[in-house]
C-alpha cells in the first residue's frame, strides 16, 4: 500500500510510473517533485495530479500554469487550482467564473489577498 512518503523513495526506474504518482497525489502535494521530468512535462498527467491535489501545482511547470486552456480545464474540476494559475489568468473572467462555479473558496481567497482583480 502506498503511504504519504512512498513516492519520495521510489527507485529511478519507477519515477516514470503514472499510476504510482497519481495515487501518491491524493496523499502528497509534493508528488511532482519526485516523478520523472517526462511526467512533470506531460500536460494530461499534471492535470490528473492537480485534479486530485491542487497544492501539487506549486511544483508544476510554469508554462502549464500560464496555459489558458490547461487552467480552464483544471478549474472546471478543481476550482481551488485558480490560486496557482499565472497572474494574468487569475483575472480572466471565464476562468474565474469557472473556478467559482466549481469551488468559490479559491476566488474568495484571491479576492481577500488581492491576488485577483474583480472585473467591473
Amino acid at each position: 500500500q502506498l503511504n504519504n512518503h512512498a513516492a519520495m523513495h521510489v527507485g529511478e526506474a519507477l519515477r516514470g510510473d503514472r499510476e504510482i504518482f497519481l495515487t501518491a497525489a491524493q496523499l502528497n502535494q509534493f508528488v511532482l517533485n519526485h516523478c520523472s521530468a517526462e511526467l512533470r512535462a506531460d500536460r494530461e498527467f499534471v492535470l490528473a495530479v492537480a485534479q486530485r491535489n491542487a497544492h501539487a501545482l506549486e511544483d508544476a511547470p510554469r508554462r502549464l500554469l500560464a496555459d489558458r486552456d490547461f487552467i480552464l480545464d483544471l478549474v472546471k474540476v478543481n476550482g481551488f487550482a485558480l490560486i496557482f494559475a499565472a497572474a494574468h489568468l487569475r483575472t480572466d473572467p471565464e476562468i474565474v467564473a469557472a473556478a467559482a462555479r466549481q469551488d468559490n473558496r479559491a476566488v474568495a481567497h484571491l479576492l481577500e489577498t488581492g491576488r485577483v482583480i474583480a472585473s467591473h
